[in-house]
Parts: structure tokens; C-alpha cells; sequence
């Protein structure tokens, strides 16, 4: 990138014959668009994880892409019209997209689905259980850290003091 070049993003790449309005129309009822065979269980899967308290809608686009950015690609355009995290499927990758958790727990909820050859059902059920594993909690181990250091810093200040009490008083030297 240049300094005299604006940063372009690339332009999203969908998997081949992918239809978004058609995918969105078939999410509508049940937040699965999926071959017929897979429906069923995946409607299972989307029915637990609303009982974690996630809202899921499942996409499986059976034609294998080039590569899963064309998957999270897909799912970026699905999330633009849906509230929720939705997983798109392929053969052996996953594209995701979510507004309500972050992309650290997102992204290795993904590692763990991939890979399941054409098995729709057990990778949903794989993401679903990785992304609703409880994550670190930040906030406590941030406000601890912080009241670590400030003990820290006040222990310090005070043995300061005590040193400078009970130093004893330097005398002048005298010059000759």
C-alpha cells in the first residue's frame, strides 16, 4: 500500500451459485437452509443452542469452495440481514459471522468444526459446543492485575517511608 493509494477492500467472494436472497428466504422459519437430509438434526442443533442462549441460523452450501473465506464471506452477507451468529458449512470448511460473540471465540470454534468431511450435523454440534465453552473472564482478571499492582505500589510507598524514619540523620562533612 502506497501512500498515495486509498486501501481498497476486497470485494466479497461467494461460493459458486450461491443465492443470498434465496438462502435468507430459507432461514426465515427454521434458521437452517440445508440439503433436506440434514434439516432435521440441524434444526436440533439450532433448537439447543437458543436454549444456551445463542441465536444460531445454520447455512450448508454443499459445492465445495476454494477456500473458507469465500464461506465467511457468505456469512458476512447473511449477518448483514439476520441478528445472531450464523455458521455457514461446507464440505470441510466453515465461514462464520456474529454480532454478539467475539471473533477470538468465533474464529476457534471454527478450527474445531472444520474438517468433518461432509458431516453438517456433528460440525454444528462441534462449533456449538466450543462456542458455548465460558471464556476467560478479562474483566476479573483485569481488576485484579490492577489491584495487585496498586498493593504493590502502596507496600512500597510505605517501606519507603519507614527507611526514610528511621535512617539517621547524615552529618555535614567537612571540608578542609
Amino acid at each position: 500500500m502506497s501512500p498515495t493509494k486509498p486501501f481498497v477492500p476486497a470485494p466479497a467472494q461467494l461460493p459458486p451459485g450461491a443465492d443470498v436472497g434465496l438462502i435468507l428466504a430459507g432461514l426465515r422459519g427454521d434458521h437452517v437452509y440445508a440439503p433436506t437430509a440434514d434439516e432435521f438434526a440441524l434444526e436440533g442443533v439450532v433448537a439447543n443452542a437458543k436454549s444456551r442462549g445463542i441465536e444460531l441460523s445454520i447455512v450448508v452450501v454443499p459445492d465445495l469452495p476454494a477456500n473458507d473465506r469465500q464461506l465467511r464471506d457468505l456469512a458476512t452477507k447473511i449477518g448483514e440481514q439476520t441478528h445472531g451468529t450464523v455458521l455457514v458449512l461446507g464440505r470441510d470448511l466453515v465461514g462464520t459471522n456474529s454480532d454478539s460473540i467475539p471473533r477470538v471465540r468465533i474464529d476457534a470454534a471454527e478450527d474445531v468444526a472444520e474438517g468433518q468431511h461432509g458431516d453438517y450435523v456433528g460440525a454444528a454440534e462441534r462449533f456449538l459446543n466450543e462456542v458455548s465453552q465460558p471464556g476467560l473472564p478479562f474483566t476479573e482478571i483485569t481488576l485484579l492485575l490492577c489491584g495487585v499492582t496498586a498493593a504493590i505500589a502502596a507496600a512500597t510507598a510505605a517501606a519507603k517511608r519507614r527507611r526514610a524514619k528511621a535512617a539517621p540523620a547524615l552529618e555535614p562533612v567537612a571540608t578542609l
